[in-house]
């Protein structure tokens, strides 16, 4: 109902007036005297405002000029649209088919929010609903939610719970995500399994949790060694498989090269040009503009969804999707010995944090050489870090 009330005011209209909060006792005594009614009053610290239609904050503010009366007047809602752009008739019917459409499309499904989950993102929640048939644009009360919530869990592996709830055409959508009963890196933990050295080091410390350790600290291992045995003998002599789990930290060593060549080919832009706009109503898409011709081949688009967006009302489902379009042409340039070494010690810092991500680092040594073709940054790095790793029992 609260929906249909803001969509009222909406097409009919709507303003703000306000005066000084001395004078509230008059204002509200023109309203009575006029007949003029208003749907919201508002107070704050030194004004009062009301709320009503366009067509009677005409008389009332007529009214209080006649009063000597000051007071500030915004305006908002489809007649104020109409009469900025009535000569542009193709942009009223336009508005006009989408308000309609509006209408008749508030038993469908405008947004789906998702609320609960963890590992799941948004939209991976929102793909597996539409999986059962539950998507933006669906009608709402078509299904009952409990049917939908069913074959949800029946059809998937990482929800365990879900509820849906309706505020207006807005979807509230909870889940409860299924504990993984997987090891840490996704294995079955009863499969029996060795835990072995991923590279050379110096034994630190061990955290055994199953398994029976060959190895201990301040120990020298390379890669490949056996740390923590999955084969365990029991008093009588007997030997039985399990799967060893640990961790296992060492001092290992890192060796890192960069090159960056002083010349290169670089790309520059020209000014972004629309080539195609499509108005998107749900799942529906019109195309509204396109520019004919072929892109070249030396050309990249980018694709922007503009949605839109009215004060007090839920997200609309009405977006315009644009392509933009640039073409680019390639051109040699050379960098400055100080732009090659920002770019070099940049890509040392992705290749470090790729491949010590866990790691704890120790120790960092840096050598530079610049050359008449290309600037080079070595690094070797010392540092702290578990090198065990799974290996199934042959």
């Amino acid at each position: 109902m609260a929906l249909l009330v803001k969509l009222k005011n909406l097409l009919i209209g709507s303003a703000r007036i306000t005066t000084a909060k001395e004078n509230s006792a008059l204002l509200l005594n023109v309203c009575m005297q006029k007949h003029l009614p208003y749907y919201e009053t508002e107070f704050s610290e030194e004004k009062i405002s009301i709320y009503t239609s366009m067509s009677s904050a005409k008389r009332l503010t007529n009214a209080l000029k006649n009063e000597g009366i000051e007071y500030e007047s915004k305006e908002w809602g489809l007649p104020l649209i109409l009469s900025k752009y009535k000569t542009r008739w193709g942009l009223i019917a336009g508005a006009a088919i989408i308000t309609v459409l509006l209408i008749l499309s508030s038993n469908h499904v405008w947004d789906i929010r998702v609320s609960g989950n963890t590992s799941l993102t948004a939209a991976e929640v929102k793909a597996e609903l539409a999986n059962v048939g539950f998507t933006i644009g669906s009608r709402i009360g078509k299904r009952d939610v409990d049917e939908i919530s069913n074959f949800l869990l029946i059809d998937s592996e990482k929800i365990a719970w879900i509820s849906i709830n309706f505020r207006g055409t807005v979807a509230y959508v909870t889940i409860r995500e299924k504990e993984s009963v997987l090891g840490e890196r996704g294995e079955d933990i009863g499969t029996p399994a060795n835990v072995v050295a991923n590279r050379d080091g110096i034994i630190e410390y061990l955290e055994v949790m199953r398994g029976t350790p060959v190895v201990g600290e301040r120990e020298s291992v390379r890669e490949g060694d056996l740390l923590i045995s999955g084969i365990a003998e029991n008093k009588q002599g007997e030997y039985r498989t399990e799967r060893a789990i640990g961790k296992v930290y060492a001092v290992t060593n890192h060796s890192f090269s960069v090159k960056i060549p002083l010349e290169y080919d670089k790309k520059e832009l020209s000014e972004p040009v629309c080539v195609k706009k499509t108005l998107k109503f749900f799942s529906n898409k019109i195309n509204i503009f396109r520019k004919g011709g072929n892109l070249g081949a030396s050309c990249v688009t980018i694709e922007e969804e503009n949605s839109f967006s009215l004060p007090g009302l839920p997200a609309l489902p009405v977006s315009v999707v644009s392509i933009i379009a640039l073409e680019y042409k390639t051109v040699s340039a050379r960098r400055t010995e100080g732009e090659a070494s920002d770019l070099a010690f940049f890509e040392l810092e992705k290749l470090i944090s790729a491949e010590l991500r866990d790691a704890s680092l120790l120790r960092k040594e840096i050598r530079t050489e610049m050359t008449d073709t290309c600037f080079i940054l070595e690094c070797d790095v010392v540092c702290s870090e578990n090198i065990a790793k799974t290996v199934p029992l042959g």
